[in-house]
């Protein structure tokens, strides 16, 4: 458990998301059975109990995996994960795309800098983690993500008309929080 809880010092995390290929199932199972369970938090964070805690800042892959998308491995699974992690998908539930996953991988990328290229010399090169910033997405900049749903989507009644709502009470509630911390932005 305790070399399982530090996996993410390997840097396994940043090399699974930017793998290019379409046979992504095996690192989606191993994305699934670990992410949740890395000892990666300081502070506040790492003293609060699990369920205290937003999924994003619960997951390794929460800074670098948008909402929807971290939300669909949590609730799915690893079929469901793996066939929107290399597809395109713009639903309430989850947005993300071909250029999403690019720009994914080009993060990654330049936060490696160049040891996948020291490593394809020397495979015995050890790498030494370093915690990266959080991917922004451009396409996600002006949608609002409340307890599952990018409400832009959830409301669009044209595309999705009747799309079911899991837990509709804590939607809601998610709802009137955003609009509390949106208020207070204004103040």
């Amino acid at each position: 458990e305790e070399a399982v809880s530090k996996f993410y010092l390997t840097g396994v995390y940043f090399f699974a998301v930017s793998y290019t290929g379409s046979n992504f199932k095996r690192l989606a199972e191993l994305l699934h059975m670990t992410h949740l369970d890395q000892h990666y938090r300081s502070g506040f964070a790492a003293a609060a109990d699990n369920n205290e805690l937003p999924l994003k800042d619960r997951s390794i892959l929460g800074s670098l995996l948008p909402e929807g998308l971290l939300y669909i491995l949590f609730n799915y699974g690893v079929d469901r994960f793996t066939e929107v992690f290399v597809g395109n998908f713009d639903t309430p539930e989850v947005i993300w795309s071909f250029e999403m996953r690019k720009h994914l991988i080009e993060m990654v990328r330049q936060h490696l800098g160049d040891f996948p290229k020291r490593l394809w010399q020397n495979t015995t090169t050890k790498y030494e983690y370093c915690p990266m910033p959080g991917v922004s997405y451009s396409r996600l900049e002006r949608e609002i993500f409340c307890h599952n749903y990018y409400l832009n989507n959830l409301c669009d009644e044209s595309r999705f008309p009747d799309w079911p709502i899991a837990e509709p009470v804590e939607v809601f509630r998610a709802c009137l929080e955003e609009f509390k911390k949106e208020m207070s932005r204004d103040e």
